[in-house]
């Protein structure tokens, strides 16, 4: 079998492709098909710079100023002269603020209770006048507790309010007083909560003190005076416009919010979920120091606002958490936005883009 012999001359030598210099370029264009699209990206860029700007604006918020608080009068028809014939009074308040900040509901416990197994209080009280100066309320609530029997127990019901003065007056009965000494309960809402910022809230405490001596005079309530107004009106005892003297305890409460540092003239202690707050009414005599009478004690007191008077501020177990959230979300749709706006002012539509390319090509055919 003879072979046949290739001819290795006349194969086909591979040739070397032909190197091209191609300049690099500086910015590549988006195509859009119509100058429609073009707009619409455009828009939704704006509306992504837009909302990154919303979301970042509440971490900037400067704090509101913090409110004054507020005064709340309590008086009833037993004996306020003083002695074992007067008898000792514990107030009991929660303030716990509602949704958004905005209102506050102050869930009150008045008890009384004698000071000696031998002491006469002459009459008993069943009845106490009940004032709010500084607030709004949008609405009072009352009842009285029976322990030894709850089916004698009432049931909340809502107590028409008098404005007089400036101030909100009312005269509750209280029929369970003589007999079973138990607590008559009242439920205020009332406008004692402010926003302080970023997920903060300001709550303001009560003072349940009478006006003082020495005290500025636009920081003196004028409550008494529409107190006594409202028993002229009304007929009713003339003790009644006397304010007992009471010992209180007060706890404030922000629902997902912990107590900071306070701002108040009481003694307030932090806890976890909320502030306590203990004062008292009563009078106080000179205090004894390192074994003299202090005999300033009074004028210092009196120079300070009135017990329990105050204001707290919480803010959100998870603030810095939301903040971090916020810059995150927020530094997302900016650069989103940024990089849209770019493409729509910076691109051509799909007609331009082919215009361009078949003037390429002509102009590289006519140098060829």
């Amino acid at each position: 079998m003879r072979r046949r012999k290739l001819d290795r001359g006349r194969r086909p030598r591979p040739r070397r492709a032909l190197k091209v210099h191609r300049q690099p370029t500086r910015f590549r264009f988006v195509a859009f098909r119509t100058h429609a699209a073009r707009i619409s990206w455009a828009v939704l860029g704006a509306i992504a710079l837009c909302a990154s700007v919303l979301v970042a604006l509440p971490g900037f918020d400067e704090n509101p100023p913090a409110p004054r608080p507020w005064s709340l009068w309590l008086s009833t028809n037993a004996p306020t002269i003083g002695g074992l014939d007067e008898p000792n009074w514990l107030l009991s308040l929660t303030l716990v603020t509602n949704a958004g900040c905005r209102t506050a509901t102050l869930t009150g416990s008045l008890q009384w209770k004698i000071k000696e197994v031998d002491s006469v209080v002459q009459p008993e009280p069943d009845r106490y006048i009940l004032g709010v100066e500084g607030v709004r309320v949008l609405g009072l609530e009352t009842r009285d507790i029976d322990h030894a029997d709850q089916r004698l127990t009432r049931q909340w019901h809502s107590t028409p309010v008098s404005l007089i003065e400036g101030a909100d007056v009312v005269e509750i009965p209280a029929p369970f007083w003589p007999d079973s000494l138990e607590p008559a309960e009242f439920r205020l809402r009332v406008t004692a909560a402010n926003p302080a910022g970023f997920h903060s809230c300001y709550l303001a405490s009560p003072s349940i003190g009478g006006p003082r001596e020495g005290v500025p005079l636009y920081r003196s309530p004028r409550i008494g005076s529409a107190v006594e107004t409202f028993i002229a009106s009304h007929h009713s005892p003339e003790n009644l416009s006397e304010r007992i003297a009471s010992d209180a305890v007060m706890e404030m409460m922000v629902p997902g919010e912990e107590p900071e540092a306070a701002l108040s003239n009481a003694a307030i202690a932090n806890q976890p979920g909320g502030a306590v707050t203990t004062c008292s009414t009563r009078e106080s005599s000179g205090q004894t120091v390192k074994g003299e009478i202090d005999r300033f004690t009074e004028y210092r007191r009196n120079r300070a606002e009135p017990p329990c008077a105050g204001v707290e501020r919480f803010r959100s177990r998870d603030l810095q958490a939301s903040l971090n959230r916020r810059s995150f979300i927020s530094g997302i749709l900016l650069t989103a936005g940024m990089g849209m706006l770019t493409d729509s002012l910076m691109g051509a539509t799909a007609v331009v883009v082919a215009r361009r390319r078949r003037k390429t090509k002509r102009a590289a055919g006519s140098r060829r």
